[in-house]
């Protein structure tokens, strides 16, 4: 049933498991092992969850969505707010089914140094969460193409909320004088405190 889809969405199923132009029932597909069996699992959860972002996607037309799923429900205090850095990874796809990009990224809430769909997505988030986005062209990229996204492409991320980093304490003392701050290379030597929000959302 897989070899049957469009070609687009084939084309990326095949690239995900096999790296090559074989499905498994090409007469050049030998078999499965374990690992590509348990990687076949996880492109078959990524594949339902692609297929109901875009039949949402274009249900509601060009509107701004998120869903965690499943939610964390972690306290209040926890979740991620302005001035919070946020380490997430990503896969980005087109309203086609073609993956643009797909990688991990850390931004800090608030500063605008990425799209308005992100700091959207992962604002009110818990550490742990797999968060789907539709995000329009107003919060993505807009009128102006960039690298392999279109002018005017509404954009589908599939993404993890890995952790969030807060600063909870200003430095002792107030900042320091500017002969005094770390630089690119060097090597330094810190005392943290911190508290690590588990996948649960309750933290430890």
């Amino acid at each position: 049933p897989l070899c049957a889809l469009p070609p687009t969405t084939k084309q990326w199923y095949q690239r995900r498991v096999h790296g090559g132009s074989h499905c498994p029932t090409s007469p050049g597909y030998t078999g499965s092992s374990p690992a590509i069996s348990l990687q076949l699992v996880e492109v078959i959860a990524e594949m339902k969850l692609l297929a109901t972002v875009l039949l949402v996607g274009s249900a509601l037309g060009q509107e701004f969505q998120k869903e965690a799923d499943p939610p964390l429900n972690c306290q209040r205090a926890e979740k991620a707010r302005k001035g919070d850095k946020i380490l997430m990874d990503y896969t980005g796809l087109l309203g086609d089914g073609k993956q643009f990009d797909r990688g991990s990224a850390d931004f800090v809430l608030g500063e605008e140094k990425v799209i308005k769909g992100w700091e959207q997505g992962m604002n009110g988030q818990c550490a742990g969460e797999k968060i789907t986005m539709i995000v329009p062209p107003e919060l993505g990229y807009g009128d102006q193409p960039s690298d392999k996204v279109p002018a005017s492409s509404t954009l589908y991320f599939l993404t993890t909320l890995n952790g969030i980093v807060r600063v909870t304490k200003a430095p002792l003392g107030g900042d320091c004088n500017e002969g005094q701050k770390a630089r690119p290379g060097q090597d330094v030597t810190m005392r943290i405190k911190a508290r690590v929000a588990s996948r649960d959302g309750r933290g430890k």
